[in-house]
């Protein structure tokens, strides 16, 4: 059954979103951030949304070739969705960087805290 918003993620039940959408949109937030304390906004988004497809490729090959873990193609294109979003939340908010760190150490903790209470198979 595939699931548009859910808690658990695998190859045989795929869900679009979960709470670690939200850990994808603050990096990807706060790398762009960095990023353009250094080089214009244009080549900011290539190599964020560059070094996020890296690590969704490594999620896809630990997933489906290499059994590792088991996180769905699907959850895949979530949480790239969830890149595109977190680089136009830090264009158009323009926020501080270093609030930017405070919100991802926050953000973190409160979702490992909720996998581990709801969640300890997870």
């Amino acid at each position: 059954m595939t699931l548009f918003i859910g808690n658990n993620d695998t190859t045989n039940n795929p869900t679009l979103f979960t709470p670690w959408t939200i850990v994808h949109i603050a990096s990807s937030s706060s790398l762009y951030a960095f990023l353009t304390m250094f080089i214009n906004h244009k080549y900011s988004v290539y190599i964020t949304i560059f070094l996020h497809s890296l690590y969704e490729l490594t999620d896809y090959y630990y997933s489906y070739i290499n059994i590792k873990f088991e996180d769905s193609w699907l959850n895949s294109i979530g949480d790239t969705l969830g890149c595109f979003v977190g680089i136009y939340l830090s264009y158009k908010l323009k926020i501080n960087l270093i609030l930017r760190c405070i919100l991802i150490c926050i953000v973190t903790l409160i979702i490992t805290n909720y996998f581990a209470v709801h969640c300890p198979d997870c």
